[in-house]
């Protein structure tokens, strides 16, 4: 009998909206209905959230979800640090990540696992210049700025660093052990990282949900970001 693979599905968590554990519950085991050759299991990462995360959803979300393992980090540390936490300290054969609403539904899941059976160490997801459209203002003129970067400065192939959802075997895991950035642009490094180690690089297009609600990003925010950025740029 042919021994099923580890995939383990990475979810970092900030100060998510009220009740939104019953909604993830339920995608959960959509997404175990799903993928049926693997054993998921989910990592959920609750980045030092003040708000809609205590014990009371955790009890829930281990009462509703058969494999999952939640992390507490005790500070918010950023996005990059949750997801590294989440893949490093479990051990698997394959490692997705993903945001918490789902945003690009569940299929783009299973395929990137099936991309990832076929030996390619990292899958990244392409969201298209649609997606651009749907962003707030100070969101578009961000990404439209590092996507540029990628393309003119980077020189990478796949260029839409900034989507929410790549998948890894252990081979493209490795890239986790130099991310210095706990930002959202640690995806910037992950792309720098792959490239030096000249992994083996696969895409996926992906498209939004139509109900995807995107809030627009504090003045502060941008400004954090583009420190980090200029950091990964100066330290290249």
């Amino acid at each position: 009998m042919k021994l099923q693979s580890k995939l383990n599905i990475i979810v970092p968590c900030y100060n998510p909206i009220k009740n939104w554990e019953m909604d993830f519950s339920i995608k959960a085991i959509e997404l175990e209905n799903l993928i049926t050759d693997a054993q998921l299991t989910f990592i959920l990462v609750n980045d030092g959230s003040t708000i809609n995360f205590d014990t009371t959803v955790a009890q829930s979300l281990r009462k509703s979800i058969q494999n999952i393992e939640i992390i507490h980090l005790e500070n918010n540390m950023g996005k990059g640090a949750a997801i590294k936490n989440g893949i490093q300290l479990y051990t698997a054969d394959y490692y997705i990540y993903y945001d918490i609403d789902f945003p690009f539904g569940l299929n783009c899941i299973s395929e990137i696992y099936k991309q990832l059976q076929l030996g390619n160490d990292i899958i990244v997801t392409n969201r298209g210049d649609e997606y651009l459209k749907l962003l707030p203002f100070k969101r578009r003129l961000l990404s439209k700025f590092i996507r540029i970067l990628n393309m003119y400065y980077f020189s990478f192939k796949y260029y839409d660093t900034q989507s929410g959802l790549k998948g890894f075997n252990n081979n493209g895991k490795k890239v986790f052990e130099f991310i210095k950035s706990n930002s959202f642009v640690f995806d910037i490094e992950i792309m720098l990282f792959a490239k030096k180690m000249k992994l083996k690089i696969s895409e996926i297009h992906v498209s939004c949900n139509p109900s995807i609600h995107f809030s627009n990003f504090k003045k502060s925010v941008i400004f954090n970001e583009l420190i980090q950025l200029f950091k990964i740029l100066i330290n290249r």
